[in-house]
This record gives C-alpha cells, sequence and structure tokens, in this order.
C-alpha cells in the first residue's frame, strides 16, 4: 500500500490519536535466547 491509501482512514474518521506502522516491529528477545538450547522452528 502507498502511504497515501495506509493515512486514508485517520483522514476519513479524524481520530484524536493514531499510529502509522511503517514497517514490522522487531523487539529482541537475545537474552531471553540463552535460556534455550533448542527450537522446534527455525
Amino acid at each position: 500500500m502507498t502511504i497515501e491509501e495506509r493515512i486514508q482512514p485517520s483522514m476519513r474518521f479524524a481520530p484524536e490519536v493514531a499510529s502509522l506502522n511503517m514497517g514490522s516491529m522487531n523487539f529482541a528477545l537475545f537474552p531471553m535466547l540463552a535460556r534455550f538450547r533448542e527450537f522446534k522452528h527455525a
């Protein structure tokens, strides 16, 4: 989707608060990885 397409709902409904996520959210789990030795999925 283009940026113009993404902002259409906020332009139409004019919410008081809105967010525009431009990409995937990456939460690093590196400290937690030390607890696990094997994974079920790649």
